[in-house]
């Protein structure tokens, strides 16, 4: 795919276009039964150091068919749409923004998401979901604490946030502490 970018774009093109025209069917037979709160895309274009693809191959082969999607999300009445894109996605917010996207995650710590510098960057303009370090539930409840009392409370009083983890619980994170960061998340977010 990533040769295909340069060695058959229409190719690329063709298969957007194509993808396009499937979700935008999608979307209008789903929308005539229930029109939904929010819609998922699961892009997972990035990885620990940005995107997979440069922003300008984004914008060229992919936002178009994206912003076309997005109008009809919209366009039926469906307010959120929700991106998820793993890893540093600092380069993809403003092209995601522009193509109608208002919500992402999971914003994963350990590429170097931090939600609070990102909200302040961009105020209210989109939710933020998640952003918080799943490694330290593996580490122990003290730590698990002093993540969720650094972020969460900033982030509720500013609104557009939904507490979670930067991705999946992992393994060997044992049940009590996982136990521990749920009550402790409801227990914050009531404060």
């Amino acid at each position: 795919l990533m040769y295909a970018l340069y060695d058959e774009p229409e190719l690329v093109h063709g298969i957007m276009s194509d993808w396009r025209d499937f979700y935008i069917g999608f979307i209008n037979r789903i929308c005539t039964d229930v029109v939904p709160d929010f819609t998922m895309i699961w892009e997972d274009i990035c990885y620990s150091s940005g995107p997979l693809v440069s922003p300008d191959n984004f914008n060229e082969f992919m936002a178009p068919y994206l912003k076309d999607v997005i109008s009809i999300i919209k366009g039926n009445g469906i307010k959120g749409v929700v991106v998820d894109t793993d890893g540093d996605c600092l380069k993809m917010l403003p092209i995601y923004l522009d193509c109608g996207a208002n919500g992402f995650y999971p914003f994963e710590v350990q590429a170097g998401m931090d939600i609070v510098s990102i909200r302040k960057e961009y105020g209210s303009r989109f939710v933020i979901i998640g952003g918080l370090d799943k490694k330290l539930l593996a580490v122990g409840t003290e730590e698990t604490k002093a993540e969720v009392d650094a972020k969460v409370p900033y982030m509720l009083s500013q609104g557009g946030y939904i507490p979670m983890l930067d991705h999946t619980v992992p393994p060997d994170v044992p049940y009590d502490n996982f136990r521990f960061f749920l009550d402790y998340v409801r227990k914050v977010s009531k404060a």
